[in-house]
C-alpha cells in the first residue's frame, strides 16, 4: 500500500487539451529516473510460496496420519536422567545462540562506540553471529536418548524458539532503524563504506553497506519493515496465548508469520529480478551472501515453517476441545 501511494502521488497530471477543457501546457522533460527495483505482481510469486511451503517435510512425516487416525496424544515416555540431561542441553544451545545476538548487538556496538573495536572487519563478524543465531531454533527438534517426543511438542518448542528470535531481531533493530528513518536515510554519502563520526549509526551501515535500500529509503523496504514490526508486536501476545491453550493465538501467529514471509519474498524478488539485476545489493561475496542472503531467507523458510506448525498445531487443539466437549455430554 505504501509502494501503490508513493507511485500514484508521482504520477503526471493528466492533460486535458484534447477536452477542450483547457489549453494544453507543454510540460518539461522528465528527469533521468533513478534504477530502482521492479515491484513484481503478487499473484505469481504467492503462488510459487504456497507450493514451496506446503512441501515441507513435517507434512510428509507420520504427523498427518496421527492427525486423522488417532483421537489423543500419547503422553510421551524417556528415561529422566537422560531428559533432563537433553533438556538441558536443548535449552543451554538455543541459550548460546541468543547469547549471539546479545554478543553482536552489545560487544560489537558497544566495541565501536568506544572506539576499543574497528568498524570493519566488526561488521563481518556481527552478521556471522547473527547468521548463526538464526538456526537457534531448530535445537527444539533434538531428542535424548531414549526420549520419546510427539512431533506436535517438538513443533511447539519450535515455534516458541522462532517468535522470541525473529521478534527480538526485529525490534531491537528493524525498530530502532524505521524510528531513526530521517538520520539514516537518504544522507547523500558514499553507501558503500563506513564514515569517521558516525560510529553511533554503525549497527545500521553495517547492513546498509551490503543492502543499499536500507540507506537510501527504497519504498519497498519501508514497507516490508512496517510489516515486520507490526506483526513482531502481535506475536508477543500471541506467544503468551499459545502458552496458555487459545486457539486464537495459533491463527493470528500463522497469518503474521507467513505476511512476513510473504512481504520477504517480494523485497529478494523485486532486487533479484530488476533490470539490472541487484542494482542496490552489494556484488562483494560476504556482503551478498551473508549480510543479504542469508539474514532475509531464514524469514521466508524458517518463518514459513514456523506458520505451517502454528497451523497445525491449532487445528489440533481444536479437535482436542472438541472431543473433550464430546465425552463431556
Amino acid at each position: 500500500v505504501y509502494t501503490s501511494c508513493v507511485h500514484t502521488a508521482a504520477e503526471a497530471p493528466r492533460d486535458l487539451g484534447t477536452t477542450g477543457l483547457r489549453p494544453a501546457q507543454p510540460q518539461p522533460p522528465p528527469p533521468p529516473a533513478r534504477p530502482t527495483a521492479s515491484i513484481p505482481t503478487g499473484s505469481s510469486v504467492l503462488r510459487f510460496f504456497v507450493f514451496l511451503i506446503f512441501l515441507v517435510p513435517p507434512y510428509t512425516s507420520p504427523t498427518l496420519f496421527d492427525f486423522l487416525l488417532r483421537r489423543t496424544l500419547p503422553p510421551p515416555t524417556h528415561s529422566s536422567r537422560s531428559s533432563a540431561t537433553v533438556m538441558l542441553l536443548r535449552e543451554a544451545l538455543f541459550a548460546l545462540a541468543t547469547a549471539m545476538f546479545i554478543a553482536q548487538g552489545l560487544v560489537c556496538y558497544g566495541g565501536v562506540l568506544l572506539g576499543v573495536l574497528p568498524q570493519t572487519p566488526t561488521d563481518d563478524v556481527s552478521f556471522l553471529l547473527v547468521i548463526l543465531a538464526y538456526h537457534g531454533p531448530f535445537f527444539a527438534f533434538i531428542d535424548s536418548k531414549g526420549e520419546k517426543r510427539t512431533w506436535d511438542q517438538r513443533m511447539q518448542k519450535y515455534v516458541d524458539w522462532w517468535i522470541i528470535t525473529a521478534s527480538s531481531a526485529v525490534l531491537f533493530w528493524e525498530l530502532p532503524w524505521i524510528l531513526l528513518e530521517s538520520h539514516i536515510l537518504r544522507l547523500d554519502l558514499d553507501m558503500t563504506r563506513f564514515h569517521d563520526g558516525m560510529e553511533w549509526l554503525w549497527i545500521f551501515w553495517g547492513y546498509g553497506i551490503a543492502d543499499n535500500r536500507f540507506l537510501n529509503g527504497d519504498g519497498t523496504v519501508l514497507s516490508v519493515e512496517a510489516l515486520s514490526i507490526f506483526t513482531s508486536l502481535t506475536l508477543i501476545p500471541c506467544y503468551f496465548l499459545m502458552k496458555r491453550g487459545n486457539i486464537w493465538g495459533y491463527w493470528i501467529a500463522a497469518m503474521g508469520l507467513m505476511g512476513v514471509a510473504y512481504g520477504t519474498v517480494i523485497y529478494v524478488y523485486s532486487e533479484g529480478f530488476a533490470t539490472p539485476a541487484w542494482p542496490q545489493v552489494s556484488h562483494r561475496p560476504y556482503d551478498f551472501w551473508i549480510k543479504f542472503i542469508l539474514t532475509q531467507t531464514p524469514y521466508i523458510f524458517y518463518g514459513g515453517l514456523a506458520s505451517v506448525f502454528c497451523c497445525h498445531l491449532g487445528g489440533r487443539l481444536v479437535l482436542a476441545k472438541h472431543l473433550a466437549s464430546a465425552k463431556a455430554k
